[in-house]
């Protein structure tokens, strides 16, 4: 298994491409503890676990395909940890299916299921796909180039139990767990910050790849709103940034500058 963080190095001093390390398309579907108590998975999306002390907390969960593969690797990891809670960056479905088995688990040895957590708009946007499912099927699968005749948007999703819409705080075991809301490719995104451990976790506000602001497969995107939102993560002093998709980012220069970079880039669409 390839270490993480060589491949991040190696990306950050272009010795590797994002071509080679595609963030959508290169997966590595075995868990690495990347920091003490950070668990990184590469899917579609990542999907990060943070050992709190008192139980996990994954940011979050995946795809369809990630959920069971993840959890074998979250309890390869930490065998007897309850998952406390999970959140949602966003609605995508990347991003949203990793919770299942946890909560089955949580029943099966009389734990507390896990809250998840996620903006306002996830509910709506949920049902939004449940009216839609074959426009969804149709326009994913010609974007994807999904040739596959068994293939359907999903019907059922997990809805948050926590909701909010600026700001929300919790606080699992020893880390406290800083939700803060930005319109970016998406209207419900969602960006985590642990102050205790410098580390963020934008969700697709930074992909490693041009911001997708709007396509002709999708709709107009929020990009001053989405580069404001990089520019407050910007002044955090994150030391490690977990991406929506791509390799962890490590170093607080680095993080700065690649938020801001991709803020100006964002900027001048609308310049």
């Amino acid at each position: 298994m390839p270490d993480i963080r060589d491949l991040a190095e190696r990306l950050w001093n272009g010795e590797l491409s994002t071509a080679e390390l595609h963030p959508v398309a290169w997966r590595q579907p075995e868990g690495q503890e990347i920091a003490d108590g950070v668990l990184f998975y590469k899917g579609i999306a990542s999907a990060n676990t943070i050992d709190t002390g008192d139980g996990l907390v994954m940011l979050d969960t995946g795809a369809v395909n990630d959920t069971r593969p993840l959890y074998g690797e979250v309890r390869r990891w930490r065998p007897e940890a309850p998952l406390r809670a999970a959140v949602f960056s966003h609605h995508h479905v990347d991003h949203i299916f990793g919770v299942g088995p946890f909560e089955q688990e949580a029943a099966e040895r009389r734990w507390p299921r896990p809250l998840v957590y996620g903006h306002e708009l996830l509910e709506w946007h949920f049902a939004r796909y449940q009216r839609t499912l074959g426009w969804n099927t149709a326009i994913n699968r010609r974007q994807f180039a999904i040739d596959a005749p068994h293939f359907r948007w999903p019907e059922q999703y997990r809805l948050p139990d926590v909701t909010y819409s600026r700001q929300l705080t919790f606080r699992t075991g020893e880390l406290t767990f800083e939700l803060h809301h930005t319109r970016g490719e998406t209207e419900d995104a969602t960006w985590t910050w642990v102050p205790e451990r410098k580390l963020l976790a934008p969700g697709d506000l930074f992909i490693w790849a041009v911001p997708n602001a709007g396509n002709p497969q999708k709709v107009q995107r929020y990009c001053s709103e989405w580069a404001a939102g990089l520019r407050e993560m910007a002044a955090l002093g994150a030391e490690l940034l977990l991406p929506g998709h791509g390799l962890p980012i490590f170093g607080a220069e680095r993080i700065r500058q690649a938020l801001l970079d991709t803020a100006e880039l964002l900027e001048s669409i609308e310049a």
